[in-house]
């Protein structure tokens, strides 16, 4: 008789679940080499800090105070607004320059009478000036009735420690430079100013024609701070732009304007400057 031997066999949906386990298995690890292998890495870009810019404040002038030069320049703040400051020249009684803080405005002295107006800036960007960004401009002045244009900037050079007959001071170098654009005259001064004294230490200074020159401050007096005032009234009458001067000085009188040099303490209004195209060519200064 004869045998048939039969092979067992393993149930078909058997075969098929353990092949669909080793497929799952495979691709797993596949999948977890190529990530082991070649990561993915998302890298969010920070924005860059934008560099801190270091910057002089102009300083805040008290009326009293005063500086004696090397080379008998004396000059004494007659008065103040807490934004255009104007000096008295004690060495040459019945001259004076204002500033409208590092900015020159306007001046009375041996040449005649300056009225100054600034035409690419407003003189507010004059009260600091940055280590990294020079100040340049165009200032226009009248000069006894006659329009002179100058392009001119103010920059900062570094720090230095100087010692002068005053004494011992930390400073800001900067420089002013000047040039015309109607002839070939340029102007240059370098200051040494100590925010400690409230002005330049050392100034190195060229004008026109005149060979280089230095003065160095032998002696200062800062004014004591005042006491709280009462909140500024700004008069209902004030100019259409400008700052009203009292006449006090016996300067004179010029078309209607006062050149004495001192503000009125109160009433006093301060308006930026008007650009030449849109306004006469005046000082917004006076008035």
């Amino acid at each position: 008789m004869t045998r048939t031997t039969r092979q067992s066999r393993k149930p078909r949906s058997l075969r098929t679940g353990l092949l669909a386990g080793a497929v799952l298995v495979l691709s797993a690890a596949g999948a977890l080499a190529q990530e082991t292998e070649f990561p993915v890495i998302t890298i969010t870009p920070q924005a860059a800090a934008e560099p801190s810019l270091e910057v002089l404040p102009a300083p805040q002038w008290r009326e009293g105070s005063e500086w004696r030069y090397s080379d008998g320049y004396n000059i004494r703040v007659s008065s103040t607004n807490g934004l255009l400051t104007v000096f008295e020249r004690l060495d040459a009684p019945g001259q004076w320059f204002s500033r409208f803080g590092f900015l020159r405005q306007d001046s009375v002295g041996p040449d005649g009478i300056r009225q100054s107006i600034y035409r690419t800036i407003s003189p507010y960007e004059g009260t600091e000036l940055s280590l990294e960004r020079p100040l340049t401009f165009q200032r226009e002045y009248l000069k006894n009735g006659e329009t002179v244009v100058h392009a001119t900037s103010w920059s900062v050079e570094g720090r230095d420690q100087i010692t002068v007959p005053a004494g011992t001071f930390d400073c800001w170098v900067i420089v002013w430079r000047t040039r015309s654009l109607d002839s070939n005259w340029t102007g240059f001064e370098r200051w040494w100013y100590s925010p400690e004294a409230r002005n330049y230490v050392r100034m190195e200074y060229k004008y026109g024609a005149m060979a280089a020159q230095s003065r160095v401050l032998m002696h200062y007096d800062l004014a004591p701070s005042p006491a709280p005032a009462a909140p500024v009234v700004v008069s209902e009458a004030a100019p259409e732009d400008g700052i009203h001067l009292r006449d006090t000085a016996g300067i004179g009188e010029e078309d209607g304007l006062l050149w004495s040099g001192l503000l009125l303490p109160i009433p006093v209004e301060v308006f930026p400057l008007p650009p030449l195209e849109d306004g006469p060519r005046r000082s917004a200064a006076l008035d």
